[in-house]
């Protein structure tokens, strides 16, 4: 079962704090201890700065991407796998 990531913004004099990765931490949490087995998002693909904080946290591209309509945008999936073990809230190579 599969669970999804909702938008988590955080201000720009937030970042770099460790409130982006309290919120992501916590949601992941939630996620797994409610039985999921995967956690997925979709961010814009032109968010590098999103997209690297996703897979510093342990998520990777799922190969899927979409089009939004107005203006048109294009996003991209990524995915975490929560089957291996507990998530500490500490990104990978943190």
């Amino acid at each position: 079962m599969t669970g999804r990531v909702g938008v988590r913004d955080v201000l720009p004099e937030e970042f770099s704090t460790g409130m982006g990765r309290a919120l992501m931490a916590s949601a992941v949490e939630d996620l797994a201890s409610s039985g999921h087995r995967e956690a997925g998002l979709w961010v814009l693909a032109a968010n590098a700065r999103a997209r690297r904080f996703y897979e510093r946290f342990g998520f990777s591209p799922s190969g899927r991407s979409k089009m939004l309509p107005d203006p048109p945008l294009e996003e991209v999936h990524y995915r975490m796998d929560l089957t291996r073990g507990a998530r500490s809230g500490v990104p990978a190579g943190a």
